[in-house]
Parts: structure tokens; C-alpha cells; sequence
């Protein structure tokens, strides 16, 4: 899944860089190529591509005697597709939309006070940390 990781955060760089180049060269104010980046690098992908993944990769094409082979690889695929999405978009993307009207310090700040931003570390440190199954808890 490294892989796969590199490739979305290398997407994410690719599409800002090619963002920020049409930008300038279309003669864009400075905060106008803020607000030109943020709709390239976020767009809508959980509630229309994950419904999508799951019907492309069980259509009968996909099928290896006849079980959906590639369903739950794309399926996870798509999880850090939108983990990373949506970290960026509340720590980067809140950041570059706020950019010109507020100081760094307060936007900063309101970054730092969303739960996403507060929970994903504590899960990753609760899954690759904590030796104990969390699971357990499951009805």
C-alpha cells in the first residue's frame, strides 16, 4: 500500500504544480491562484468514486471464479485516495483558501482545531503502536 500512498501524494503535487503554472500563465492575481488550486487538488471522491469502484470491480468482467478478485484492493485504494484528500484539504487546502485574508498564525490555529486533523494521529498510533486489538469491541 506504500505504493499506492507515493502515487496519491505524488498526484496531489503533479495537479497543484500544474495548477499553479496555468495560473500564472493565464495572469491570475495571487489570491486568485490560491482559489484556482484548491478545486484541482479536492474534488468530490468519496461519494461518487467509492459506489463506483465497488460496481466496476464486481461487474462480471472483474470476476475470477466468480468472486469480485480486485474489489477489496480498490476499495482500499480508494480509503487512502480519500484519508489523504481529506487530510490536505483541512490542513492545506484551509490554509491556502485562507491565506490571503487572514495571518498564517490564526489559520494555523483553526487547522489545528479540527477533529480530523486531532484524530488521524492518534489512529495511527493506536494502529502501528499499541499492540492490543481494537477490534475486540466489534458486536
Amino acid at each position: 500500500m506504500l505504493k499506492e500512498l507515493m502515487f496519491v501524494v505524488f498526484l496531489l503535487v503533479f495537479s497543484a504544480v500544474i495548477s499553479k503554472a496555468v495560473a500564472r500563465i493565464r495572469g491570475f492575481s495571487p489570491s486568485m491562484v490560491n482559489e484556482f488550486i484548491n478545486p484541482q487538488l479536492f474534488y468530490n471522491n468519496g461519494n461518487v468514486r467509492l459506489p463506483l469502484i465497488a460496481l466496476v470491480s464486481s461487474s462480471e468482467l472483474f470476476l475470477v471464479n466468480g468472486e469480485a478478485a480486485y474489489l477489496t484492493y480498490a476499495i482500499t485504494v480508494q480509503a487512502i485516495v480519500l484519508i489523504v484528500q481529506n487530510m490536505t484539504l483541512n490542513t492545506l487546502g484551509l490554509y491556502n483558501a485562507s491565506k490571503g485574508s487572514r495571518p498564517m498564525k490564526e489559520s494555523l490555529k483553526g487547522m489545528l482545531r479540527l477533529p480530523v486533523v486531532l484524530i488521524l494521529p492518534l489512529v495511527l498510533i493506536f494502529k502501528y503502536f499499541i499492540l492490543y486489538d481494537l477490534t475486540a469491541f466489534q458486536s
